[in-house]
């Protein structure tokens, strides 16, 4: 691989042993990006900065040229979970083939941490403003981001009430007059779309990934998968295996 290879679209279908590893590491801080997280990814950043690994696959014997590899497959990693994300397809390829282009210009590793740390940034804002664009108060703004920043706890409507401030009953009303959907509906489509990507890109459990997003119980999680997506999780992760054993032949 040469540095003019070095594309976003050269990297959108990777090698599912190099995603699983980076998401297995990095699952925390890819559901941040994507739902704009943006002060917990700054202090995240802050005290675990990027910088080479000893899990990483060898893409190059050259260890500046193999963190840079693995810099655009993480670039790669993190266009693909903001366009499910919402962000615009022209964006997040604009933007992934930016920072692609700034490292292939790095010369040491700390200028690859440091452009990171940017690009993580970067993209963290863009999806906060695509989270909440459409919403116009800032109840229904502070309800959402409460969601993202709780994603991986049991989340109560009385608790954010409480935390913004409004009657319970009211909040529920205002968030599906202004969203169109109800509060609860809400937070339990983000519970399993982060669900979703776990099984994608992680090798947890049902049961693991149920306690990390704050169910109750496996069943509940379950019957709250298939009531969103249509299967169970274990069709759902089936179809996935199914998806990825024809595209490997």
């Amino acid at each position: 691989m040469t540095r003019k290879d070095w594309k976003y679209k050269n990297f959108i279908a990777l090698d599912d042993d190099i995603e699983r590893l980076s998401y297995n590491h990095d699952i925390e801080i890819y559901e941040a990006i994507k739902v704009g997280k943006v002060d917990w990814i700054d202090k995240k950043l802050k005290e675990d900065p990027f910088r080479p690994r000893k899990d990483w696959g060898i893409l190059s014997l050259n260890k500046h040229r193999n963190f840079t590899y693995h810099f655009v497959i993480t670039a790669a990693l993190i266009a693909r979970f903001c366009i499910e994300g919402g962000l615009p397809l022209d964006d997040a390829y604009t933007t992934s083939d930016y920072y692609i282009q700034k490292a292939d210009l790095a010369t040491t590793d700390q200028e690859i941490t440091d452009l990171y740390y940017e690009m993580v940034m970067d993209y963290a804002e863009k999806m906060k403003k695509t989270e909440t664009k459409n919403i116009y108060s800032l109840q229904i703004v502070k309800t959402i981001e409460y969601i993202n920043n709780h994603l991986y706890e049991n989340i109560k409507i009385n608790d954010i009430a409480d935390y913004i401030n409004l009657n319970q009953f009211y909040l529920s009303t205002l968030f599906k007059q202004e969203t169109g959907i109800n509060l609860k509906d809400y937070i339990l489509k983000k519970k399993i779309e982060t669900a979703k990507n776990m099984i994608d890109y992680s090798d947890l459990s049902f049961i693991e990934i149920a306690e990390e997003l704050g169910f109750c119980s496996q069943s509940y999680f379950i019957l709250s998968f298939k009531k969103i997506v249509g299967v169970t999780p274990k069709k759902y992760q089936d179809s996935i295996r199914t998806a990825l054993s024809k595209k490997a032949k």
